[in-house]
């Protein structure tokens, strides 16, 4: 069928640093556990050690019970625990215990790929709005320069108005130096 067992870290962050036992298939996984079911003894207050300072109440102290406890540790599995009975054995129970988890498992890869689905809808969008704001300072880009080479070309029409004027005047300044003079100048500034 494809399924491993695999022991890794624990998927929950104020766990991470116990291993946990998990049931894979491909990508996707759901941990289970396995524990010796355990009684609790409370045990009467020892006054020998109320003296010392050890003890200040009842005491509790646990005892195992040979009973064992099977469980799915996954938040969306619909069955999650199995316990022995005087009636049934987990190892009675392994058909019915192998169907949840495929059935946890189904969950988990359903939850996955919708979980992916939705993460490259938000890559997506993201790149698209990055795309939008990109063009958008492209184009507040380009209209900053047009308005530049505007304000460049009205500079130097004004400049070539002002040339053409002074070239109406050249012909009425009767000094040959001084029209010489603003001949040059008018050269210049073409």
């Amino acid at each position: 069928l494809g399924y491993r067992i695999e022991i890794k870290e624990s998927k929950y962050r104020q766990y991470r640093n116990l291993n946990e036992l998990f049931v894979c298939l491909n990508e996707d996984s759901i941990p289970i556990f396995i524990r010796e079911k355990q009684k609790q003894i409370k045990r009467e207050r020892n006054n020998e050690r109320l003296l010392v300072g050890y003890n200040y109440g009842n005491s509790i102290e646990y005892k195992m019970t040979g009973k064992l406890h099977f469980g799915i540790d996954s938040y969306h599995a619909k069955r999650k625990n199995w316990n022995d009975t005087s009636t049934k054995k987990i190892e009675d129970q392994i058909g019915e215990i192998m169907l949840w988890i495929m059935e946890a498992i189904q969950e988990e890869k359903v939850r996955r790929e919708r979980f992916e689905i939705a993460e490259r809808r938000r890559l997506e969008e993201q790149r698209i709005q990055q795309d939008i704001e990109e063009r958008k300072e492209l184009e507040l880009k380009r209209v900053e320069l047009l308005k530049e080479n505007a304000k460049d070309w009205e500079e130097a029409e004004r400049i070539r108005k002002f040339a053409d004027a002074v070239e109406l005047k050249i012909v009425d300044i009767d000094k040959e130096a001084d029209r010489d003079k603003a001949l040059k100048w008018l050269k210049w500034a073409r």
